[in-house]
């Protein structure tokens, strides 16, 4: 399944990825231009990802990857761009950042099917076998569905819930009305109270679903999750290398991360544990570059 996303539209402005490419890397050699927002014509963009595609056709991963974090500095949001860059990580056999990515896909496109699968067999190889903590029946369902939808999803699905519930509120407003100024009122009194059910119903949707959606645009922007992207790392009990380790990490792990500190994260991880790891061994799965 380690097949490269192509849907993207061909071809644009001939030549002009290698400009940008150029740019680009120049930027990311500067350690405090490196996380600037890089402003690169769209069409380029689409280019850098088209021409990431054909290297990961020839088995140029270096290449391919190269291209496709040229395209992810441009703050081209797709989860396409992200999966091809799990699976150029992948074949390199970088599997934290294999993982990362993957990650950062399936936060645009948790249906997708090839991500999924690919973000399993990736999670296969990690040393650490953390097992996650056990939920109820109620705690599960809850977490499956609110892991069905991205957050754009939620975001519409919510605003739809409460449009259709100001126009049932509205439509009742109305029937009342009606009704007093109407001598025979029995059929607008039974439609008004089957309104008043149905908004009780919209209204207890919209509840949950803002809900959700207020959770999920936070889990997309937040730094406090992130994979342990070193090949082996020792957590310590403080932020500074002279402190005791208490516990080891391998690549690909996925940690909570509580504190940041100077160059260190306190983090966590399902079973409980606790310590602190260098800042260079972990990246956040909310920011993209």
């Amino acid at each position: 399944m380690m097949i490269c996303s192509t849907n993207s539209v061909r071809p644009f402005a001939e030549g002009l990825w290698r400009t940008a490419l150029f740019v680009i890397i120049a930027v990311m050699a500067c350690p405090a231009a490196s996380h600037a927002r890089v402003q690169v014509d769209p069409n380029v963009t689409i280019e850098l990802y088209n021409d990431g595609c054909d290297h990961y056709e020839q088995d140029d991963f270096a290449g391919a990857r190269d291209r496709f974090l040229a395209a992810a500095l441009a703050r081209w949001q797709n989860p396409h761009l992200f999966y091809n860059l799990g699976n150029c990580y992948f074949r390199m056999g970088d599997l934290g950042r294999a993982i990362l990515y993957y990650e950062r896909a399936k936060q645009m496109a948790p249906r997708d099917a090839s991500i999924t699968y690919n973000l399993d067999l990736a999670r296969s190889g990690i040393v650490d076998k953390v097992e996650p903590t056990e939920r109820n029946v109620l705690a599960q369902l809850f977490t499956d569905i609110y892991s069905l939808f991205n957050v754009n999803e939620w975001t519409v699905t919510s605003l739809s819930l409460y449009l259709a519930l100001m126009a049932v509120v509205i439509a009742v407003i109305l029937l009342k009305n009606e009704a007093k100024r109407e001598g025979s009122r029995a059929r607008r009194e039974a439609a008004r109270r089957m309104l008043v059910r149905i908004g009780a119903v919209l209204l207890i949707l919209a509840v949950f679903c803002g809900t959700n959606t207020a959770i999920k645009v936070r889990a997309f922007n937040a730094r406090d999750l992130g994979i342990v992207v070193a090949e082996a790392v020792k957590a310590r009990s403080g932020p500074r290398e002279e402190f005791a380790e208490v516990f080891e990490l391998h690549t690909g792990t996925k940690v909570r991360i509580q504190v940041s500190k100077d160059d260190w994260f306190q983090i966590s991880i399902e079973t409980g544990l606790s310590g602190w790891l260098p800042k260079e061994s972990v990246e956040t799965i909310g920011s993209s570059l």
